[in-house]
């Protein structure tokens, strides 16, 4: 089962990587379907340039992705290290699945931090209005990130209430929930870096030496700060497989041991 999810996430980061399919060249091919896509023209100028940031946000994303699976990995070892107890099957998945989305959330935050990159010798752009967050998204893509806190609480909350209304609970999970827990309070921590690190990106100048190098640069401004709401969305998915994970591990469970405090 571990190496069926390791491929699945493998997988997942390839399809993820449109410009190098996960290899290390960019097909000439996916740039200019990404250029169409923008609805931007690409001039031979600016090829090279645009081809380095798609390549490179890519290759971050790729990076960070994979560091979050060896974490994942290593926590299936370390985790009976620490509470003794087993992981286990059910757990492969959410160890797995979790440290591939805390990965790529910190890589998606390692983005908005570096910036978009410009050429040397370009002038800084001049707007009459100073841009904000909602320049670049949409307001419904604003609305769905502050739930984000609000869905992890509720499932942490749901967890506890149902944890509350059991008569006992058997030895064998104690920890479980309280692990449970410290990795929703990581990614509630995790979220609370991403607006103010939006912002900071928002504001950081442009530099461009004509209207098609502001429009890309606009552009990728965009796909960066929707890369970290998409991120932030997906910590509500990580946060519902480990809660319910658990709890519908301890639901299948005969409970035929004697409780112990969790």
């Amino acid at each position: 089962m571990l190496i069926v999810l390791m491929a699945i996430v493998i997988g997942a980061i390839m399809a993820r990587s449109p410009i190098t399919g996960g290899l290390a060249r960019a097909d000439k091919a996916s740039v200019d379907k990404q250029a169409a896509k923008r609805g931007l023209p690409l001039p031979d100028d600016l090829r090279p340039v645009i081809t380095d940031r798609l390549v490179r946000r890519e290759k971050t994303l790729q990076a960070w992705s994979a560091a979050g699976i060896i974490l994942g990995s290593l926590s299936i070892v370390v985790v009976p290290l620490f509470y003794g107890w087993h992981t286990g099957d059910i757990f492969y998945v959410p160890l797995i699945l979790g440290g591939f989305g805390i990965g790529s959330i910190l890589g998606r935050l390692r983005l908005v931090r570096r910036g978009v990159p410009s050429l040397p010798g370009r002038s800084q752009v001049t707007r009459s209005v100073r841009p904000t967050v909602t320049d670049y998204v949409t307001t419904g893509e604003v609305i769905c990130f502050f739930l984000v806190p609000v869905s992890i609480v509720l499932n942490v909350a749901g967890m506890w209430i149902f944890l509350g209304l059991l008569p006992y609970i058997p030895g064998e999970f104690n920890g479980r929930y309280g692990l449970v827990t410290a990795v929703n309070i990581v990614l509630l921590l995790l979220w609370a870096l991403m607006p103010s690190a939006a912002r900071k990106f928002v504001a950081t100048p442009q530099y461009a030496g004509n209207d098609f190098e502001l429009a890309w640069d606009d552009a990728e401004r965009t796909s960066i700060l929707r890369a970290l709401g998409d991120g932030a969305v997906g910590m509500t998915a990580i946060s519902a497989v480990f809660t319910q994970g658990v709890v519908g591990e301890l639901i299948l469970h005969p409970m035929s041991v004697p409780a112990r405090r969790i």
